[in-house]
């Protein structure tokens, strides 16, 4: 930890931690914060009478680039007519959102996101609103009850969110609720959802909300605001980073899966079936290039070395996995609803298969990021030696991902988009979970645990039809190109942790990609590249 955050913890424990960031503020560049704002939007006002709307932005946690995101689209919003309500936690909630277990520096870490949910709004002339602050001062919170395991709270599904919300925080898939300590910290995300939904239930009632624009649709910050807004007939979206570097990807709420990467199966379905012309054509040729090199991705997972594996076998097929503890493996609609009885159940029904060498690919996030229940840890609990014929990469493995697809005749996947990229290259893929690419005539997606079993059984003899290919590579197009905005006012190429200059004028009506992002966001409609509109949205 260097000086400026070891002295930022020492009084925070004091409990003079936002006093102190004031003070640095006034002497230092803001922790977090390295961008200049344009005066003109500092200075901006919207006459309340004019305003034909509110739009909401749940701004839980403040993480940095968070709160240049949504101030960016809330000043969008703005100039276009519409009132940015920007929604903080200000010492309001018993979790910890912007938390895990392991934080080296928890007291630091919330003091700064609060600070930054507060600064970096002041900074494009908003004034954030806290739950603390929605609420009536004779507000009573709501008590827990005796069984916390399945909780509707004025019909939110709290504990589904309080579930998804502790294994993040924790870092970890299972969750036994009869250890003390996992209680504790599912109980106070429990707390919170059941807030957070009096708050969103207030806000819904009382400021004349439009739209509403949530991030991390699976945990509470999100999920919360996404199933009021449902209730309540709000349109509804979600953001998140683009998988490319400089881009922002959104979702809506009422898709088969909040999660952005997802699309409404009817654009989905016009996508691929309409033909990729040559621009287009060399534009998702160039991106998935890009992929493979790590040269626009914002995360590089795959190690780079070039490096396969040796399987003296007639089919080599991948199995590739997710990051445990990731809420994207909340597969309502899968097969295998226990990633871990998907994994038990294929590695049975390849162990001894004659001709067949299976690699189990650990996803690197864990390696990454770290995790405190791994799928390399699951293995080694579970089996003494896996079968000859299986072979296990742990997280940090030097094998690069896409050597090795060159090297494969078949792949599996639970969620992973490695399942799309190797049915771009035309490899037979079978999916066990739910990812986004499901249902779409891409991979194999059978509808019962015997049907994946016979799909595995006869893995060396699946085939790839044109067709399939050529849907693999139009929807890779929607995905990485249509659906990815340029967003230049977010700099992800250091770590996504700083912001360049914002200026009015590239945000302001007539500029793009806003005026595409506020117009189809008003109109209830996925947000797509201007570039595509025309033959994928008409």
């Amino acid at each position: 930890m260097n000086l400026k955050h070891r002295a930022l913890e020492m009084v925070s424990h004091l409990g003079g931690g936002q006093a102190a960031l004031s003070v640095y503020d006034t002497v230092a560049e803001a922790p977090g914060i390295d961008a200049g704002v344009d005066d003109r939007i500092a200075s901006y006002e919207l006459d309340p009478a004019d305003a034909e709307g509110a739009v909401l932005f749940p701004l839980i946690p403040g993480y940095s680039t968070l709160c240049y995101r949504f101030c960016v689209l809330a000043h969008a919003f703005r100039t276009r007519g519409y009132r940015p309500i920007l929604l903080t936690d200000d010492d309001d909630l018993r979790s910890r959102p912007e938390l895990t277990v392991d934080d080296p520096h928890p007291a630091t870490t919330t003091e700064l996101c609060r600070f930054r949910a507060r600064k970096i709004p002041r900074m494009f002339g908003f004034d954030p609103v806290s739950i603390g602050d929605v609420l009536p001062a004779d507000y009573r919170e709501p008590t827990i009850p005796d069984d916390v395991e399945s909780v509707t709270y004025r019909g939110v599904p709290v504990s589904r969110i309080a579930r998804t919300s502790t294994r993040k925080y924790l870092k970890r898939y299972t969750i036994d609720l009869s250890e003390p300590s996992i209680r504790a910290v599912y109980t106070d995300f429990l707390h919170d959802a059941m807030v957070l939904t009096d708050t969103m239930r207030r806000l819904v009632d009382d400021r004349s909300i439009s739209r509403i624009v949530a991030n991390e649709p699976y945990y509470v910050q999100g999920a919360v605001p996404i199933a009021v807004g449902r209730m309540a007939d709000i349109d509804t979206y979600t953001q998140m980073r683009g998988y490319l570097a400089n881009s922002i990807l959104f979702g809506r709420a009422d898709n088969l899966s909040p999660i952005p990467a997802f699309s409404d199966p009817e654009l989905v379905g016009t996508a691929l079936d309409t033909p990729l012309d040559d621009d287009e054509r060399a534009a998702i040729r160039e991106v998935m290039a890009g992929r493979k090199s790590g040269d626009i991705v914002r995360e590089q997972y795959s190690s780079g070395t070039g490096r396969a594996i040796d399987a003296d076998a007639e089919t080599v097929v991948g199995v590739f996995t997710n990051l445990l503890w990731d809420a994207s493996l909340i597969p309502e609609g899968a097969v295998y609803t226990d990633v871990y009885e998907w994994l038990s159940d294929t590695i049975e029904r390849f162990a001894g298969q004659t001709g067949t060498h299976v690699v189990v690919k650990t996803h690197p996030a864990e390696a990454k990021f770290g995790t405190n229940e791994s799928v390399s840890g699951w293995i080694r609990r579970t089996y003494d030696s896996l079968p000859d014929n299986i072979t296990h990469l742990p997280p940090d493995t030097d094998v690069d991902t896409y050597a090795l697809i060159e090297e494969l005749d078949a792949g599996v996947v639970f969620n992973s988009t490695v399942g799309l990229e190797m049915a771009v290259e035309g490899l037979p893929v079978v999916v066990g979970g739910y990812p986004h690419y499901l249902g779409h005539g891409i991979t194999y997606d059978p509808d019962s645990k015997a049907a994946y079993g016979d799909l595995l059984d006869r893995i060396a003899d699946l085939d790839v039809t044109e067709e399939a290919r050529r849907r693999a590579w139009r929807y890779a197009h929607l995905l990485f190109v249509c659906k990815h905005i340029d967003f230049p006012t977010l700099d992800t190429g250091d770590g996504g942790r700083s912001a360049n200059t914002v200026d009015h004028a590239d945000i302001a009506p007539g500029a793009e990609p806003f005026d595409t992002v506020v117009d189809r966001i008003l109109a209830g409609e996925e947000v797509i590249r201007p570039s595509c509109l025309e033959p994928l949205a008409e």
